[in-house]
Order: structure tokens, then C-alpha cells, then sequence
């Protein structure tokens, strides 16, 4: 995909003219920006299991799920979740809206996510990672991780090593099926990302799965 270089403008306080729509009405910033907030965007196709992965993260309901996929995906805006991590350090783990198109939705998102995190934090912040969730079930790849230039405009140098390729519902496959689909994405899909630094790993909709999952990312900022 190809570089979207406009993107990197949010971050210096100048916005492109064809690309400056405002917020969703619907979306929910931080009341309480800090500098030292860990942001971490949960992003992937629509009915992934992005809000699963957050509810389960955290313990509780706070996301909604959506099953029925034949309208539109059931979360439309950036709605982010605030807890302490085992440090004391608040992480903020943002629920998105799904990815349906190969071509287009990654940027489209990612401006949303951008024009988001300037409405929160002004234009110099940057997350701490993304973590990006797709089904095993899939047996044909319908998104691809979103490009390396828009994640570097996000997450700064070394962008790739802050991405996590989280692989889900691995109760709904036998084994052998899903390390075969696995081995696939290592060697195709997600074989650019993974050379780059990127950390593929397994969520089975346990608490300390989802704590592993979010720990790749962590660990990067122990400073």
C-alpha cells in the first residue's frame, strides 16, 4: 500500500484540507490526559474479536460485541478503556471501529485514530503500540495489517516492533487447522511485519492471554 505521507502532518499541528474531517460526534476522548499514558489501539476486521480481547483484558463488560455482520461493524467510533497496569502506569486500550476493505479502511482508520489522539493529547504524542487482532477461523485473509509508513506516522521509530499480530477464536478450529493458518500468515501475510520486529502470538479468551498479549507491548516502555 502506499505511504500516506499527510498523516504525519497531525502530529506537527497542520492539517490536510481533503483529509480534515472532525471527530465523530460519537467518539469519546480522554477527560484526563497524561503525558505518561500508554495508548495502545485493539484494531482488526469487523468481528474479530477486538472488543472480546478488551473485555476480557480488563475483567469485565465494558465493550460491546457485535456478531451480526451483514450491516455494518457493530463498534463506529474510538472508545477508550483506562486501567493500571501491574507498574501503575495507565494504560489506555482503545476499542475501533472494524476493518472490512483491503485497500482502503487501514487509512481511513488510522486518520481517525490520528485525529483522535490529537483532540486527546495535542499534536506530539505518539501510542505505544497497536495490537492487531484477526480470527484463525479465516481460511482466506480478508485485511492485511495496515502499512508500515501510516503505523511509523503513530507509533515513531521502530514502528514495527510495536505491533502486535494477536491471532483469535482458536476454540472454534481443531489444532491442526489453525497452526496450518498460522504458518501461512508467518509466511505470507504477516512475513514483512514479523522480519520488521512485529510479534505474532495466540489470544484464547483467557485474562492471562490477553495480559501476555498487551505484555509484548509493555515491556518495550519499562523506562
Amino acid at each position: 500500500m502506499p505511504p500516506i505521507a499527510h498523516l504525519k502532518n497531525w502530529f506537527k499541528g497542520k492539517k490536510d484540507s481533503k483529509e480534515s474531517s472532525p471527530l465523530s460526534m460519537n467518539d469519546i476522548t480522554v477527560g484526563d490526559p497524561r503525558d505518561t499514558d500508554l495508548i495502545i489501539p485493539v484494531i482488526g476486521p469487523a468481528g474479530s474479536g477486538k472488543s472480546t480481547f478488551i473485555n476480557v483484558l480488563l475483567e469485565r463488560d465494558v465493550a460491546s460485541v457485535g456478531h451480526d455482520l451483514t450491516v455494518m461493524p457493530h463498534t463506529t467510533r474510538l472508545h477508550p478503556h483506562i486501567f493500571s497496569d501491574a507498574k501503575r502506569r495507565r494504560v489506555i486500550v482503545v476499542d475501533t471501529p472494524g476493518l472490512l476493505d483491503l485497500t482502503k479502511d487501514d487509512r481511513d482508520l488510522l486518520r481517525h485514530i490520528s485525529r483522535w489522539l490529537a483532540s486527546s493529547y495535542g499534536a506530539d504524542m505518539k501510542i505505544a503500540g497497536i495490537i492487531y487482532v484477526y480470527e484463525i477461523i479465516q481460511s482466506r485473509v480478508r485485511t492485511v495489517p495496515p502499512s508500515l509508513d501510516m503505523i511509523k506516522s503513530l507509533c515513531g521509530p521502530g514502528a514495527a516492533q510495536n505491533v502486535i499480530l494477536a491471532t483469535t477464536k482458536w476454540r472454534d478450529v481443531s489444532r491442526e487447522v489453525g497452526e496450518r493458518r498460522e504458518a501461512e500468515l508467518k509466511g505470507d501475510y504477516w512475513q514483512a511485519m514479523i522480519k520488521l520486529g512485529s510479534t505474532m502470538c495466540q489470544f484464547d479468551e483467557t485474562p492471562q492471554s490477553a495480559r501476555n498479549v498487551l505484555n509484548h507491548i509493555l515491556k518495550k516502555h519499562m523506562q
